[in-house]
């Protein structure tokens, strides 16, 4: 007679160190009151950033907390349908928003795919008003709304202190950094993005 026994492997859920992921909203917790916040917020202005110290959670809380939420249609007004456009500035800010515009912006014409992301970055370098037209000329359908994610923002401040220091050209660079930041205060209107913010802090 022989006994065989086995265990039963238990694992964590929860992701460690690293931010939860938009389909992680399931076991994100503690944050409603936040995400109702980001979201009375941005029913008044389509400008919002959320600050607070290093790990505590800002990442998450947008990407498990405000991104479900904006999919399950809780901005009132706005529906369920929406495309995100995520990125982060590095040392290159416009090609990398291009790019990621690109990715997630379907393009006018489906044969012309290729030259889409291009065509983007011409657009935003043409006005503050071009990411506007991007998102105008985009193969959307016309009940679409567009959320662009800046993770890391503080990195287009860093790009321009890197640029003023540097010993080569820069004046085109910092142009460029500047209309950048312009095109998305174009977009929230009126508002301040000095006065939109979210407040991120620690959970009990």
């Amino acid at each position: 007679m022989s006994v065989i026994s086995s265990a039963l492997e238990l694992t964590s859920p929860f992701p460690g160190l690293r931010p939860f992921r938009p389909h992680e909203d399931a076991i994100f917790f503690g944050r409603h009151e936040q995400v109702s916040d980001m979201l009375q917020r941005l029913e008044t202005c389509r400008l919002l950033t959320v600050v607070g110290a290093s790990g505590c959670g800002k990442s998450s809380l947008v990407r498990a907390g405000l991104l479900p939420a904006l999919r399950d249609g809780l901005l009132f007004g706005a529906g369920s349908d929406w495309k995100t456009v995520m990125f982060r500035p590095g040392t290159d800010p416009y090609p990398e928003f291009a790019r990621a515009l690109g990715q997630s912006l379907p393009a006018p014409n489906p044969s012309d795919s290729a030259d889409w992301t291009s065509y983007i970055q011409a657009m935003l370098l043409s006005g503050d008003n071009g990411l506007i037209r991007v998102v105008n000329e985009a193969g959307l359908p016309q009940e679409s709304n567009v959320l662009v994610l800046v993770d890391q923002f503080e990195e287009l401040f860093r790009f321009r202190s890197v640029a003023q220091s540097s010993t080569r050209p820069t004046k085109n660079a910092i142009t460029r950094m500047h209309l950048l930041i312009c095109s998305w205060r174009r977009c929230a209107g009126k508002a301040d993005p000095k006065t939109i913010q979210g407040g991120c802090v620690p959970a009990e």
